[in-house]
């Protein structure tokens, strides 16, 4: 008997032992009466029992449906019954298959049809009592649980509806059943009202419960906020948190319908009238629930009832447990205005009393909740998360191992290096189960606490961002673009570079204005050069943005533009200086110097007013710059050849001088030469020793580039400083090592400025570097960039030193090409001016070289700009002395001002009216490097010109104050006789010529 009764049992019942018996058979069988008969029990007393416990059971298979039905026309709505449970928690309702409650749910209006059981709530909602003895001898009887039991036809269509139902709430089709929670069995769950009221006002508790449930089932929000406002006095603090709940997991696109509809605000109101009664899961759900909404501009309403749930949260820290502490953390983190730092003073000591009962879910929320609010817990708050978080890591899903970091990164704590080091190896070959947040939560936490994996880490990570990009939102695409800038010597595939452009210029009108600033910047800094489409794109949409960017993300726009071939419309600039020169007071060190050093690299010169405005910002924090900050900064004003004047120039070279004796890199060295020189600016003999001794140990050390160390060279010579022979000795050796990194322009300004210095034994130095410089002009090209030189260093100096940038006093302005060549050839007129420097065959080679490029570069017509003093002192010669001169002349390596023509029919004299430019501002007699240069070069070719003749218009202007006409004549006739021409027979003029 005992085996036939096991073999009818539900499959759930006849499961078996570690004894190996089933059934009735298991002596550790605890279902049944069976289980309860001893086995020297008398077998009479047996059977008889036994018989009776059928005859029950078929009674009862009866006697419960009718009940039932009974119960279902005076409570409709109430016809599903979740399924049973196991023996222990509590109530074991009525089990009814999907089929039986399609057949019993009712046709008529209500919320009773299609319920379902939601997240959270209580089994006890059904408002059955005593059913659960009668469902257990109902599923004991064979067979019973997958029977269909028709209902009587009365019993399916209830006379009572609830009032106010429309029949689009009525469900026609099968429910879904989700498991409830029944009264807490656990004594350290909190005392919940609901479970000491008065037994009709608990069985009408549970019913609202109920028609909240099918409410929201069936008519969505909708359905919802109907039975919140017929019963809204009714509601309790359960009804409120599920109904928050429920609502705050409203699609986004219906979420403003439910904030704005008039129920919403009395349902709220109703919530600070009943959280007297919340419970400890009350309070973190309705934190939850409120911070799901990320409405702003409703924030604000709310935060009475946010400061109430603070209070009552910070009352009963001590009594929650650890899920509700990591709920609490979460929710504030994502409300606005959290709870200051001493209530998480006390959630810190409450955590470590109770870490190691936190589960890994819990873990992560509490330490990526932190990282939200800006708050950095003690350091063994950290240390206890990192402990525990390390064993385990292994059982993390991606979620969590992702906000684990991210929460590490946003506090600036670093894990041990065997943390990340398991982190790693674990999340390597989870990278492609990732979400895209995830992703980029992941590699911005790395790039924030300095981590930087390996190669094949790395490439794993680059391969799933390939695959998610076309998922990513604008904000993940920004921070994974940016993180990549800070992992060293990678830099992405092409392929990766490719599909950003393709997702990214998609989503260009969507990103915010943070999010623009950032993938500019960071595509720049990878060295990406994306296609004009895209620059277009990002600055179109960056104009309208502009308002909104922070001084950070002007500086961040404008930075990474620079580093694009792509120039954006005029217009984006004109917009960039009106939005951003009311700000230039807010802006940090860094950020005004990449904003000025970006508009210089755009070819963008501001009007003066903006110019004098950053000056004033920079002459206030000088000392709080960073030496490569300060460097940049000086070097855009001397590329832009804009003098900030003299204050600005001694503070600067007082500051710069303090910091050259304790120390600073050769790429600030040589960006402060080669401004010096732009401006015109001659700093102490004592800066410029100290300077050259500083560039001396770099190069010695390898720690300078070979353009870096050009740019330096070529700032000593036109400011008329030669180095020592220790520093030539280690130049030497620096260039020739990297002789076949160098472009044709850097080979350029090498041989001009050791040309300049005239420096002595360079023979075999001059050889290398000829041959260098022919390979070049016949096209070969450098090799590819070190890695230790690759990126934003070298991108900055691997260029053309002469770019085209407006002159002082309206000189000439020629293309970069023309300018390179014009000093290979003075330097191919220096070195026929030495015996013998280099091998006859490569100097015929280098000349003829120079000359067919020469006269490709003269098929090109540019504009020459005459100065006004140049037309002032040309009016002298031809009108006041009458004689007979051509102007802008060209003698291959040079243009020359002005020629004249001796009547006596000798070698001409060139005249040369020098601007201020050729001149020292602080030192106003004394020439510049390059311009004493071409006069010694000019002067060495006896053989085409009598003499060279220099008028500065600074003795020009003196001449003028004296005795004007008369002043300028006797000026030049007395340098012109002094070159040895033979004015006699010229007069003096009485009246000014016309101008």
């Amino acid at each position: 008997m005992q085996a036939r009764h096991c073999a009818a049992m539900p499959r759930r019942s006849r499961h078996k032992n570690s004894c190996g018996a089933s059934g009735a058979s298991c002596p550790r069988r605890r279902e049944g009466p069976i289980a309860a008969i001893p086995s020297a029990f008398p077998l009479h007393v047996a059977s008889s029992l036994l018989l009776l416990f059928f005859v029950l059971q078929c009674v009862q298979a009866w006697v419960v449906p009718v009940k039932y039905y009974k119960h279902e026309c005076l409570n409709p709505g109430l016809t599903k019954i979740s399924p049973s449970r196991r023996r222990g928690s509590g109530v074991s309702p009525l089990t009814t298959s999907r089929a039986t409650a399609a057949s019993w749910a009712t046709t008529r209006d209500g919320y009773g049809a299609g319920h379902t059981e939601g997240e959270g709530a209580d089994d006890t909602a059904s408002g059955i009592k005593g059913i659960g003895g009668v469902n257990r001898r109902a599923r004991s009887r064979p067979g019973a649980a997958m029977e269909e039991v028709r209902p009587p036809r009365e019993a399916r269509k209830p006379s009572w509806k609830p009032r106010g139902k429309s029949q689009a709430h009525a469900s026609t089709g099968p429910s879904r059943s989700k498991p409830n929670l029944q009264r807490p069995s656990n004594p350290r769950q909190p005392y919940n009202a609901d479970y000491h009221r008065p037994s009709g006002e608990w069985n009408r508790g549970k019913q609202i419960t109920s028609f909240l449930r099918n409410a929201g089932d069936e008519g969505g929000h909708h359905g919802i906020m109907e039975v919140v406002t017929s019963h809204l006095s009714e509601l309790n603090s359960v009804h409120c948190t599920m109904v928050l709940n429920r609502l705050s997991k409203t699609p986004p696109s219906e979420r403003d319908t439910v904030l704005q509809s008039s129920g919403f605000g009395t349902l709220m109101e109703r919530v600070e009238q009943v959280m007297e009664q919340f419970s400890n899961r009350d309070i973190a759900q309705a934190a939850i629930s409120l911070a799901r909404f990320r409405d702003p501009r409703r924030m604000g309403q709310w935060q009475g009832l946010i400061r109430a749930l603070q209070d009552k949260a910070k009352m009963s820290l001590t009594e929650m447990t650890t899920k509700e502490l990591a709920m609490i953390v979460n929710a504030f983190a994502n409300l606005p205005e959290p709870p200051g730092p001493a209530y998480w003073d006390a959630f810190s000591q409450i955590f470590l009393e109770k870490a190691s009962d936190f589960d890994k879910q819990g873990l992560s929320m509490v330490i990526n909740g932190m990282s939200k609010i800006l708050y950095r817990p003690p350091t063994e708050v950290l240390h206890a998360v990192e402990a525990l978080t390390l064993d385990l890591m292994e059982t993390c899903n991606t979620q969590e191992l992702a906000n684990i970091l991210n929460g590490f990164g946003k506090l600036d704590h670093v894990p041990s290096s065997d943390y990340l080091a398991r982190f790693e190896l674990l999340s390597q070959p989870k990278l492609p189960q990732f979400q895209p947040q995830e992703l980029s939560m992941t590699f911005n936490a790395m790039s924030r606490i300095g981590y930087r994996p390996s190669d094949s880490y790395l490439q794993a990570f680059e391969a799933a961002c390939i695959q998610a990009l076309p998922q990513f939102k604008t904000q993940e695409s920004a921070m994974t673009i940016n993180a990549f800038t800070k992992m060293a010597d990678f830099v992405p595939s092409p392929a990766f570079f490719a599909e950003v452009e393709r997702c990214v210029i998609q989503k260009a009108g969507q990103h915010r204005a943070q999010e623009v600033a950032n993938t500019i910047h960071g595509l720049g800094r990878l060295g990406y050069d994306p296609s004009p489409r895209f620059v277009e794109a990002f600055a179109e949409h960056g104009m309208v943005l502009m308002d909104k960017m922070k001084t950070q993300e002007l500086g961040n726009l404008i930075n990474g533009l620079s580093k694009m071939t792509y120039r954006p419309a005029p217009a984006f600039f004109l917009r960039f200086m009106d939005v951003s020169q009311p700000k230039l007071r807010y802006f940090t060190t860094q950020e005004l110097s990449n904003v000025v050093n970006g508009l210089m690299r755009l070819g963008c010169k501001p009007d003066e007013e903006y110019l004098r405005a950053t000056v004033q910002m920079a002459a206030r924090h000088l000392s709080e710059y960073k030496e490569q900050e300060l460097a940049c900064l000086f070097h855009a004003y001397g590329r832009m050849l804009f003098f900030p004047g003299t204050g600005f120039m001694e503070a600067y070279e007082m500051e710069f001088g303090r910091r050259v004796a304790s120390g600073v890199n050769s790429q600030a060295l040589a960006m402060t030469l080669n401004a010096f020189n732009r401006l015109n600016w001659k700093p102490s003999p004592r800066l410029l020793l100290e300077m050259e001794k500083s560039l001396e140990c770099a190069t010695c050390e390898g720690l300078i580039f070979g353009a870096e160390l050009a740019q330096a060279v070529n700032g000593l010579a036109n400011l008329n400083h030669t180095p020592g022979r220790s520093f030539l000795a280690a130049f030497k050796n620096v260039i020739l090592e990297q002789k076949n990194y160098v472009d044709l322009s850097t080979i350029a300004v090498i041989l001009w400025s050791l040309s300049a210095l005239d420096p002595a034994r360079m023979k075999g130095f001059y050889t290398e570097m000829v041959e260098v410089a022919c390979r070049r002009l016949e096209g070969e090209q450098p090799d590819i960039l070190p890695t230790s030189f690759s990126g934003e260093r070298s991108s900055m100096y691997y260029t053309s030193f002469n770019e085209v940038v407006p002159t002082i006093g309206g000189e000439s302005l020629e293309p970069p090409m023309v300018m390179c060549v014009r000093q290979l050839l003075q330097t191919c007129r220096y070195l026929t001016m030495l015996a013998n420097p280099i091998d006859p065959a490569l100097f015929q080679r280098f000349s003829s070289l120079l000359e067919k490029k020469w006269a490709e570069i003269q098929r090109e017509k540019y504009e020459v700009h005459t100065s006004y003093f140049h037309r002032d002192v040309l009016a002298v010669v031809t009108k006041s002395l009458g004689l007979r001169c051509d102007i802008e002349v060209e003698d291959e390596a040079y243009t020359l001002d002005m020629v004249i023509y001796p009547t006596d029919g000798g070698l001409p004299v060139v005249v040369e009216a020098d601007g201020p430019h050729h001149f020292f501002r602080n030192q106003p007699d004394e020439a510049m490097g390059f311009t004493v240069f071409k006069h010694r070069l000019l002067q060495g070719r006896s053989d085409r010109w009598r003499a060279v003749v220099s008028v500065s218009q600074a003795e020009w202007q003196r001449a003028k104050e004296s005795d004007s006409q008369r002043g300028r004549t006797a000026l030049l006739i007395e340098k012109l006789r002094g070159a040895g021409l033979d004015l006699e027979e010229v007069t003096e003029a009485v009246v000014d010529p016309p101008i």
